[in-house]
């Protein structure tokens, strides 16, 4: 064996690879910011908790809440049949003095017990939804992106939560689906993703919403899982938030995927190696930064989120701005680590850029 060490690549989270096909100054921000990949989309509220989306858990709090009601309502009767014996068998100023107790104390419990109604009745529809569903799995062998109802890929596999780390040193990926759909010897990753922002509420069309990101992201899964449990994955499922479809995306025998995820990691190294020499990264197309929550303008050290580098956080570029009649300083992550200010809608909207002087490129 030769005593020469091959210099193993410098690890890449999924996350932060799909960032990069998306814009590489996205990418180096996720990779300062260290994110670690949870198969969840970030930048959006995560309802990947959500019992719609686990069908143990919708059970487990249907059960829950029907307890609860019956406890209430238990309660309720004994507290009632008290008051009453009291109040005509015993002294009637007990009968008043019990009611001066029970009332504001439905009363107070009232407000949880309308949210439990309404949880109750959704849960209720989303159980029903589910029996209706016969099992179904994508058709591995016809390359097709495809939908596929949620509840019938529940049906169909056993689903686990991706609790380790994947990893393949050699290629220097690493990432962790949101949950694993296991059917005999086949394995499918599951990534819970946000809707784009620009999607219209009556299209409900999920494989339109689909992007190179997301190709990139469900081929580098599929590598991580036939790598470190040897089971065959050669396609990626996707649950966008809101909805009940998921979309199949097929890799069954696809050289294109494989190069793309290959010339992916490529250009992402290469682009972390520019802005270590230089501190710079090509600007990006306008249309990216149009509705990129990097390049939005927030209130400064009221929301979360900073630009670091290094591990340090980096002094915000800051603006003033006048925002619903009241003065506001606003930043953005994407402003604060690469000195600029993105050509974000709201940006251009409180007049905080201008193509010209943000420097932009505008093709597509």
């Amino acid at each position: 064996m030769s005593n020469e060490q091959i210099e193993k690549p410098k690890m890449l989270g999924v996350h932060t690879l799909s960032e990069f096909v998306f814009c590489p100054r996205a990418g180096v921000i996720s990779q300062e910011l260290n994110n670690n990949d949870s198969g969840v989309d970030t930048g959006f509220v995560d309802l990947s908790y959500s019992p719609d989306y686990d069908i143990v858990l919708a059970k487990q709090q249907f059960s829950q809440i029907g307890k609860r009601f019956e406890k209430f309502s238990f309660g309720l009767l004994g507290a009632t049949l008290t008051t009453a014996i009291l109040g005509t068998a015993i002294k009637p100023f007990l009968g008043i003095l019990c009611l001066l107790i029970i009332v504001p104390t439905v009363l107070f419990f009232l407000p949880r017990l309308y949210r439990d109604f309404i949880s109750y009745r959704h849960l209720k529809k989303q159980i029903a939804l589910y029996d209706q569903e016969n099992k179904r799995l994508p058709d591995l062998k016809d390359p097709t992106t495809e939908t596929i109802p949620w509840y019938s890929l529940l049906k169909s596999c056993d689903v686990e939560k991706c609790h380790d780390l994947l990893k393949d040193e050699e290629l220097g990926i690493e990432g962790k689906p949101w949950k694993l759909l296991h059917c005999g010897n086949v394995c499918l990753p599951v990534f819970f993703c946000r809707k784009p922002v620009a999607a219209s509420e009556s299209e409900n069309d999920p494989v339109a919403w689909l992007k190179k990101q997301h190709s990139v992201r469900m081929k580098a899964y599929c590598h991580l899982i036939e790598k470190n449990t040897g089971k065959h994955s050669s396609c990626g499922i996707i649950v966008f938030a809101g909805m009940m479809d998921a979309v199949a995306i097929k890799f069954w025998n696809n050289e294109a995927a494989q190069r793309q995820l290959d010339d992916a990691l490529e250009i992402a190294r290469a682009d972390l190696e520019e802005f270590e020499r230089s501190e710079k990264v090509g600007v990006p197309a306008e249309y990216l930064c149009h509705q990129c929550h990097l390049g939005r303008p927030k209130n400064y050290r009221l929301e979360p989120g900073v630009a670091r580098r290094d591990g340090i956080e980096i002094r915000a570029k800051l603006h003033k701005a006048k925002v619903d009649g009241k003065k506001r300083t606003l930043h953005s992550v994407c402003g604060d680590l690469y000195q600029w200010t993105p050509p974000h809608k709201t940006a251009v909207e409180l007049k905080l850029t201008t193509q010209h002087s943000a420097g932009v490129r505008t093709e597509k």
